[in-house]
């Protein structure tokens, strides 16, 4: 599945870039500028929406977490933490790119 995302949203002319895990991940942001981040919500022990918030550079990050519906606790939880949005699972290629779009759309009216 996440091999037709990145496909999808390369194609809709965004640079994609990928992490094997969270550590990556964030190794990769802090080197490099990405805007946003699709996550799920727990990546190899660590929550990638708090290691992201506790970097200064990053704390305006768009944050979208793609998951499935964890109910409207863990939902409220990842909002309250930083997540900017987040998208359900199943989600196809033509939406994720919707969502993301919106993402950055708001993220530059700001």
């Amino acid at each position: 599945m996440r091999n037709l995302w990145v496909r999808a949203l390369g194609e809709a002319g965004n640079d994609v870039d990928q992490a094997c895990d969270g550590i990556e991940a964030l190794s990769k942001l802090m080197k490099e500028g990405f805007d946003p981040v699709l996550t799920d919500v727990n990546l190899d022990g660590i929550s990638p929406i708090r290691a992201i918030r506790r970097v200064d550079k990053l704390k305006s990050l768009p944050v979208l977490v793609v998951g499935v519906d964890p109910g409207e606790e863990t939902r409220k939880k990842a909002m309250t933490i930083g997540a900017t949005d987040w998208v359900l699972k199943p989600i196809d290629a033509a939406k994720l790119v919707s969502e993301v779009e919106r993402v950055l759309g708001e993220a530059d009216a700001h």
